[in-house]
């Protein structure tokens, strides 16, 4: 089963691989190139890296990093135990491509956890599975904690190589499926990356808000308790979170935002997707009043006049590409992605922080690079040690 899977992976993979790249299989692998496999709540996404030549004094702003490839990612819930195989046989196969395909050495290959999957019999599942099926071929599987998570994500997201002069005015709030933390940098006294970054963790994210705020699975059909949820992020916001967060400009990550930025911009395809509480309310009212627009694709991609959400006609976005790629993404998320509940609670809940955070005269937006801030964040850290944020101490293979 496995090798059919891979082999019908690699098959499509091919197909998909520009022709500027035919050459790959004799290249030689760049020096500081690393593969990255990052195991979260919706599934497991996986990219090639190349960090450049730090400075002498290996200084963390001094280091910055290009994409060299990004795989589609595998809707597969790890969160579930009878899901852990399928998760295994994935990593398998990219393990096994990222090796043949790109020559990486086994400690050029990282593969990350998400903290919210770190519990019970499902965790410990991953683990095993995980470990057994890559041994020897790639770097033991990584389970990051909140703190570091936070950390990490703000460090990929506002990274001292690009956005240094943005460190101080930035809060970096990543709503994820199963967790939501947020960060932000303290006052810099010396190099940037030196500075305190402040985490909170909000206990919940999006395919857990239901069951966090009323104990239990929610019903079908049930849709989201915005009472709840409001409490939920009130809580966490005690004892001088909400002042340490509240900045003049926020970074949003997580896959419901990529989903509220795709659906009501799909013509922006730019790293920073401008967002305000309009476009929040504006999704939460459509979804209230006629879910069908989001869960019939073909109605969207008519641009049905009823579907008020899709601002932009598909057909009217000018470049092919980026046409194509905001409506097979409209397609994933209503699919494979999220269901109605889930996003209506993602909605109630980036509406709930803008509130309680005082955010309303912020500067907000989606953050595409988010996508893979915080293991983005994690390879910074074992490359450039101590050096890019505090809360790093004790992770293998870390230069001290």
């Amino acid at each position: 089963m496995i090798a059919k899977y891979c082999r019908w992976a690699f098959a499509i993979l091919a197909l998909l691989w520009p022709l500027g790249g035919q050459a790959w299989a004799q290249a030689a692998p760049a020096p500081r190139q690393f593969g990255l496999i990052e195991i979260g709540g919706s599934g497991v996404k996986a990219s090639v890296v190349e960090l450049s030549t730090p400075s002498p004094a290996g200084e963390a702003s001094a280091i910055d990093l290009k994409f060299v490839r990004r795989y589609p990612i595998q809707n597969v819930d790890p969160a579930f135990k009878e899901n852990v195989p399928k998760v295994a046989m994935v990593i398998d196969c990219l393990v096994t491509d990222l090796r043949a395909r790109y020559r990486l050495e086994p400690l050029q290959i990282y593969i990350i956890a998400a903290s919210g999957l770190n519990a019970g019999q499902a965790g410990s599942a991953l683990r095993v599975a995980v470990d057994g099926i890559v041994a020897g071929r790639a770097g033991a599987m990584t389970f990051v904690s909140v703190q570091e998570q936070a950390q990490f994500g703000f460090n990929g997201v506002v990274n001292c190589a690009r956005l240094a002069h943005r460190r101080q005015q930035t809060v970096f709030i990543d709503v994820g499926s199963s967790e939501i933390v947020a960060a932000a940098a303290g006052a810099r006294s010396g190099a940037c990356g030196t500075e305190h970054i402040a985490a909170l963790n909000f206990g919940f994210g999006v395919k857990t808000a239901q069951r966090a705020a009323n104990g239990h699975a929610p019903t079908p059909g049930q849709g989201s308790d915005a009472s709840a949820i409001d409490e939920r992020i009130a809580l966490a916001l005690r004892e001088g979170a909400q002042r340490a967060l509240r900045r003049p400009r926020v970074y949003f990550g997580g896959g419901i935002v990529w989903t509220i930025a795709t659906m009501l911009h799909p013509n922006q395809g730019a790293s920073y997707v401008r967002l305000d509480q309009g476009d929040l309310a504006r999704m939460r009212a459509q979804l209230e009043a006629d879910p069908l627009c989001l869960t019939d694709p073909a109605m969207a991609l008519r641009a049905d006049p009823e579907c008020k959400f899709v601002d932009v006609n598909f057909s009217a976005v000018e470049a092919v590409d980026q046409r194509l790629r905001a409506a097979t993404d409209h397609r994933e998320i209503v699919t494979s992605i999220y269901t109605r509940e889930q996003l209506i609670a993602g909605t109630d809940i980036l509406l709930s922080l803008v509130t309680q955070l005082n955010l309303e005269n912020s500067e907000f937006f989606f953050a595409r690079p988010a996508l893979n801030a915080w293991i983005i964040g994690f390879l910074l850290a074992q490359e450039s040690g101590p050096q890019q944020g505090e809360g790093q101490a004790g992770l293998a293979g870390q230069n001290n």
